[in-house]
Parts: C-alpha cells; structure tokens; sequence
C-alpha cells in the first residue's frame, strides 16, 4: 500500500481553518497516552481528569490485530499522566489479557507559547511486552493553537518497529467536536479522526469521545475497522469542578492573631436566644452529642460529632456548623472556639471570629480558621445553652452498605473476574472511646473462574461475618491517638492489635505505628481429593488438616501531605499479613474526596522470593455528602472506597501473587478514619481546601 505523505497533509490541514478557532485537545489514543493515533503528544490529559477508552488495536504476536483494549487515565496535575492498560491476548475475552502502566512526564517549567516537552514510558511491567517504549517528544501549536504538531524519538520493544527511532505526528481541529490526526510512528504512516461530545452538550460535567483509524500504510491496519470509544468526567464531584476549568493556584493563608473583647450585658438575651435557634438547627441537621454556650469575654463554642452527619468529609461540619452562626448570630465581635469530637475525644478544635468568616462568606480571601488539636474552651467559665451532649451518640448504630470485591485483571485466564458481595458493618460506641464493630459478608456474584472446581475459587469471597471487633481509643498528650482492638477478623482468625498514630499541628507530617497478633481458630482441611460420601474419605481428610501458623504484623509509616499539590505521600515498611517483609511507597493526590493513588510495593516472602508491584488506584465516596441519618440509626455507604490494579515487574510472567505488603486493613476500625478524617486534618489541609467552606454553605444554607 502507498504512504501517506505527511508533509503535504500537514501543509493542507494548516490553511483550512475555519472562522472560530479551537484549540487541539488532548484525547487518549490506542496506545493508552495522550497524542494522536500511536504516538504521543507532549501535552498531557487535563488536571483532575479521568478518561475511559475501549478500543479494537491491540499488538500481538509481531502484528496488529483487531483485539480488545481497555485504558484507564487520570491527569494528576498538568505535568503528570498516569493511564493502566488491559489488553486481550484474542478476541474471546476469557482467553488471557495483558496487564500494564503508562506515565507521562511534562516538563512544565517551559513556557507554554513556546513548545511542550515530555518524556514517558509504555507497558510499565507488562509480561508480554509487547508495546514497552521510552521515548521523549517536543509539540508546538500554531494557528491559535487549532494546530498541533509533534516529533520526538523513541526505543521501543515493538516487533513491528513502532515508536523504535524517530517520530511525528500533526493534528489539527477545525471545530470543537472534530480532530483530524496523521502521524509517522517510525515505521508506518496512519490518519485517522477523533471526535467528541461539545463540553456545552453535558454542562460541562462529562465527554464523549471516540476516533477511528482512517487508513495506514501497514496492510494490517486496513484488513479490520479499528476504532476507540471512551468517556471523560471530573474525578471530584464534591466541589466545584468540571472539564473546562481546573484549581487554582494554592497559596499559604497567613494567620491572623485572635484578640479578646468583652460582651456588652444587653446583648447576652439576644445572644442566648440565637445560640438555641442554632443549637435546634444543628440537632435537627443530624449532628450528635451537641453542646452550644457562650461566655462573658465574647466567646461562642460549639462541642459536637459530625462523622454520622458529613461522614465524607470534617470540613463539610466545620462550613456548616459555621455558615450557620455567621447566619444565625448578629452581634459583632464575637470569637468561636468549635470542638469536634468522636466517641467523646476531641479530634480537633476550631478559633477564629465571626466577623472575619462572614466577610470569607462574602468573597474575602482568607477563612481565618485557626486549627488546634487540643480544646480551647474553659468549661467552668461557659453559660451552656440547654443540655449538653444534646442527641447523644452513646449506643447509636451506625449501618455501612458497600460492594465488596475479589478481582483479578490482566491475566492469563482472563481480562477480568471477579467475586462480588454486600458488606454490611454495624459499629456502635458503648463510652468514651469505646466502640463495637462487626461485618457481615455475603457474596452474590461470581464470574467463571470464581465459581467451584475453577482457578480462582479458593479466592472467592465466603459468605458470614467477617469481623467483630471491640475497640477503645486514648488520647494521649502531643496529639498522639493510641486505639487497642481485640476480636475475630476475615471470618477464621482471633486477633489483637495496637495503632498508635501522630499527626503535626499543621497537619504535614504523620507517624504511625501498627503491631497486631493474629491467630486462626482452629485448623484447616487438607487437600486430599476423593469422594467424601465415604466415611473412610472424611476421617482421611480430618487426620490430615493443616496447622495454620500464627500471623504476626508489625508496620512503621511515615506520611507527609504537601499542600501546594494537595498530595499525600506515604512511606511503610515492616513485616505483613502473608509474613513477607518489605516496603510500600505511595502518592495520593487528592481531588475533592476522590483521590488517585500511584503505588510500589517491594517485599520478599516468607521463601525468599522477591515481588514488585506498581499500581493505581481511585478511591470514591459511595454515600451522599450527607449521611441518611436519623435519631436512632444512620445509614450510610463507604465514605472512601477503594478499587485498582497492580501489576508485577521484573517478572515474565503476570499470575496472581496476592497479598503483598497487605496492613490486614479494618475500613470503619482504624484512628485514621474515625479521628483524622482519613490523614486529611490539620491547618495546611484546611486553607488548601477552605473554598469547600463556602461550597456546603452554599449548598445546604442558601
């Protein structure tokens, strides 16, 4: 077949613009990274972006085939791209696929009018690498940016020579919905079209995307239709965001001194009066073990538990609870000092004035929320307002319906399989930081290879109650949170563990220390295969069952949030649940309360034997901001679930190898989630994410 000359093309594409200019975007292409049809652009996707793409070109055995491809991408920030791919080894997707990671790197210190410049990687740990390539790429725009032009080189492990040497590609956009793409992938010339959704058509909330390969000069590439078809949405969903804008820039908030006044005796009726209008509101909202007073220095405080009230997360109650006062509360120059507590211990605690966060509410730059860790509020000197610990918390369930997942992806037996069940946890508090938890497991779904008699069925998920727990918490001086918990976990084994958890005031640096003894009741059948109708079968089978050992876990973590990128980097190492010893790195960057994590796991097992892990994750609220929650009972979902891939490296292989570097994690019985707001409290996360003050005021107060 003919090449397309690129040159040419280029040359016409370039003097057929049209009236309205619109600028090139950045779609997924069949590789799994930004750029036209095969090779990248040096632009990334967009900020806070995530993007699905099926698409039918897949390279296998040393040419393209018409097989299933499935990418998953997340722009972190505007230099960095992160997408997972899942390939198929055949057109049956129960035969086998290939599981891999892409990153790509944007040098973000060049000024954008003159060119972009990036550096990536393709088929990070894939087994079959087929598509593995490093390569570096230099883009320009030109004609008000609806013209786009790249060129970069490239090594790549391809056995049809595709992105090994030199590269170029030019795209241009006539119109908001259509791209014309052409490119030169080092061995052969393709065109092809993307097209997409305008942004106006889904309130600029979500975007359709699609492209097909048009023609190509490699003759497989013209024997099948290859085509993609995908979606983009905002990962945060809580707080203002959509596909056309993105965060603005952070910048620290300087504190401002809190002075003390006196409160004039004529106006303490009518504060008394507004106090209880507010204190009624707050319990009538859901919010437990309430207190409101106020003191003669002109001081406001307001003690209550909000995790069965915005479970996803504290700063929803903090914009409440003061939207509501700068609402209710008239007088001038009052000061507040709020704690917020759970199961009776105060998590953190709020200062600041009335006057300063009424003028927040009013467009002013800075919340002037001051965060402590330790209660301010001299008790002995307050007038309480009605009772307090008004709506107690003391007994009340608190029901948490989720999915639970076994999953494999990208293996040989498949692209994907999986044992779904319905997790129900009931936790309740008997006294002051004291708590029962238990959950109950029960699968209803199962793929294939999941089922009796298949691969994966000794990892299908069994129906029960799956933990019981009794918790009691301390806190103790210097911020440092100590929680001991006795119990059954993962339905066979008897457990005792201790978390000890740190946090800085300004909510940066974080230590924590997990040592946990876990024992299995009883033992476990052998595997002795013969027909158990037969008595002689049975009394075979019990005289061979297997001890099984103790488990013995013992983690150190470090973990630092940097609030310029709203990003929390986590540091463990110790020994883990299957006795492998090690280390895990990762990086969450936060988006509202969804959050992508990028992780790398390094540990050798109890043999010896060495595994690497990379991975990506989201994690995703699956409760509405604010929980159904009643006097008696609150049901809710996850507030933070939590679903990826990881794929191994440095291997030849991609089978299953489970249980690497696992915490033997308990989601509703842990400090970080029921007193540090899932590792997101302190001063530096507060001003980084004060916007979302104003955000629940707007919405449950205006």
């Amino acid at each position: 077949m003919n090449r397309i000359p690129l040159l040419p093309l280029a040359i016409i594409l370039g003097i057929s613009s049209t009236n309205a200019a619109h600028a090139v975007d950045e779609f997924i292409n069949y590789q799994g990274i930004t750029g036209a049809i095969n090779t990248p652009s040096a632009n990334t996707l967009q900020t806070g972006t995530f993007n699905f793409l099926y698409s039918k070109q897949v390279e296998r055995l040393g040419k393209y085939n018409d097989f299933h491809s499935f990418t998953f991408s997340a722009g972190l920030y505007d230099f960095l791209e992160v997408s997972g791919r899942n390939a198929t080894y055949s057109k049956d997707l129960g035969y086998g696929s290939d599981l891999s990671a892409n990153v790509k790197l944007k040098m973000s210190f060049i000024p954008k009018d003159w060119f972009s410049l990036a550096i990536g990687s393709q088929d990070l740990g894939g087994a079959a690498n087929n598509y593995g390539t490093d390569y570096a790429v230099l883009t320009k725009s030109f004609l008000q940016e609806q013209l786009s032009i790249s060129a970069g080189i490239s090594h790549s492990d391809s056995a049809l020579g595709r992105m090994d040497g030199g590269f170029a590609s030019v795209r241009y956009q006539p119109t908001e919905w259509l791209q014309l793409q052409a490119e030169y992938d080092a061995v052969d010339y393709n065109l092809g079209v993307s097209f997409a959704t305008p942004l106006d058509w889904l309130n600029h909330k979500a975007q359709f995307n699609g492209s097909i390969l048009l023609t190509s000069s490699n003759d497989d590439l013209t024997d099948n239709l290859y085509y993609g078809l995908g979606f983009s949405i905002p990962l945060s969903s809580s707080v203002t965001h959509n596909l056309s804008s993105v965060h603005s820039e952070f910048k620290e908030v300087e504190q401002q001194t809190v002075t003390f006044s006196s409160l004039a005796p004529q106006a303490e009726n009518e504060l008394f009066d507004q106090l209880s209008q507010a204190k009624a509101r707050l319990v009538e909202f859901g919010f437990e073990d309430v207190s409101v007073g106020y003191s003669g220095n002109a001081k406001l405080f307001v003690s209550l538990s909000n995790l069965s009230t915005f479970g996803r997360n504290r700063l929803d109650s903090l914009g409440y609870v003061l939207g509501l006062l700068s609402d209710t509360v008239s007088i001038s120059k009052l000061e507040y000092n709020l704690d917020f507590t759970e199961n009776g211990i105060v998590t953190e605690a709020y200062q600041g004035t009335l006057d300063n966060y009424k003028a927040f509410l009013q467009g002013a730059a800075n919340s002037g929320v001051i965060v402590h860790t330790e209660s301010l509020t001299d008790k002995n000197l307050v007038t309480w307002v009605g009772e307090k610990n008004e709506n107690s918390v003391l007994f009340k369930p608190r029901v948490t319906l989720s999915p639970d997942l076994s999953t494999t992806m990208g293996t040989e037996f498949g692209v994907f399989d999986a044992s779904v069940a319905l997790s129900t946890q009931i936790q309740f508090d008997l006294w002051k930081g004291a708590s029962v938890n238990l959950k109950q497991v029960n699968q209803f779904y199962e793929t294939k290879d999941f089922k009796d008699g298949e691969v994966y069925e000794k990892y299908k998920q069994a129906s029960g109650l799956s933990e019981l727990s009794l918790s009691q918490t301390f806190k103790l001086p210097a911020n440092i949170f100590n929680m001991t918990t006795l119990g059954k976990f993962r339905h066979d084994y008897n457990f005792v563990k201790n978390e000890s958890y740190w946090a800085s005031l300004d909510g940066k640096h974080r230590v924590e220390v997990l040592l946990g003894r876990y024992t299995f009741g009883g033992t476990a059948p052998s595997i002795v295969s013969c027909n158990e109708f037969f008595q002689f079968c049975r009394d075979l089978i019990e005289a061979n069952r297997i001890e099984i050992p103790d488990k013995n876990i013992g983690i150190v973590s470090y973990k630092h949030y940097v609030p310029k990128l709203d990003l929390l980097m986590r540091f463990d190492a110790g020994k883990y649940w299957q006795a492998d010893t090690g280390f895990s790195a990762e990086l969450e960057r936060h988006f509202g309360d969804t959050t992508v994590r990028l992780r790398y796991k390094n540990t050798d097992t109890a043999d010896g034997i060495n595994n690497e892990f990379i991975g990506l994750s989201f994690s995703v609220p699956l409760t509405p901001r604010k929980e159904f929650n009643k006097k008696y009972i609150t049901v809710r979902g996850a507030n933070k679930f939590v679903y990826g891939v990881t794929t191994l490296i440095g291997k030849d292989h991609n089978r299953l190898t489970p249980g690497t570097a696992d915490t033997a994690y308990m989601a509703n019985q842990n400090i970080a989630n029921l007193y540090f707001n899932n590792h997101r409290s302190g001063q530096a996360y507060l001003d980084r994410n004060q916007d979302r003050l104003k955000d629940v005021y707007q919405q449950y107060l205006k």
